[in-house]
């Protein structure tokens, strides 16, 4: 059986898991400040605003096309004649140059979001090459912690302050007990470690 018949199969058990837990939990995970989180089981992330009827405005309304996928965690986006670069925020996936998990993990960001996908953004920060850090939003699912649920990329714990880490964690824990992609590996090298080399 292969890698990835193998993986995508593992993945679609995870996610048939998830569902069928979010059906007996009727709404897990903790909010953040501003009454916000991301639900574990379905990958949405929304917010309470103590009962008002609009929430708290934490992810962009503007919606971005799709322009390029860069590698398993950067795309270029526009919005009318601007074009900006976005790393996704909170994760970290397999450098290119690390093997087949790169490529796969490029791959699964380009099915998520093909060329002309409309997507939303919650910008965390810019970092020091300029690129926007950010979620992404396509149909009301984190792609970021779809990312990690699958097996694709694995949560960036130095960079995880803005970010709902109890649903990254969980999800990461998931995916690495099932063996899923990046954990299928014996002695699997972070990418943080393998740039350091």
């Amino acid at each position: 059986m292969s890698l990835f018949f193998r993986s995508s199969l593992s993945a679609i058990s995870l996610l048939l898991a998830c569902s069928l837990s979010f059906a007996a939990q009727a709404h897990p995970g903790r909010t953040n400040a501003e009454g916000c989180h991301t639900d574990r089981s379905s990958g949405t992330y929304h917010c309470h605003n103590g009962g008002s009827a609009t929430p708290a405005p934490t992810v962009s309304a503007e919606e971005w096309t799709v322009v390029s996928v860069g590698d398993g965690d950067s795309i270029r986006v526009r919005r009318g004649d601007e074009t900006t670069t976005v790393r996704l925020s909170c994760i970290d996936a397999p450098e290119l140059r690390q093997g087949v998990y790169g490529e796969l993990a490029r791959q699964q960001l380009q099915s998520l979001l093909p060329v002309n996908t409309i997507v939303s953004l919650r910008p965390v920060e810019t970092d020091r090459y300029g690129r926007l850090v950010a979620e992404i939003f396509h149909q009301g699912s984190n792609v970021n912690l779809a990312l990690v649920a699958s097996g694709h990329a694995v949560v960036y714990r130095q960079y995880l302050g803005n970010c709902d880490a109890e649903a990254y964690l969980a999800a990461e824990a998931i995916s690495q007990q099932n063996g899923l992609v990046f954990w299928s590996q014996a002695n699997p090298v972070m990418p943080w470690d393998f740039r350091r080399r």
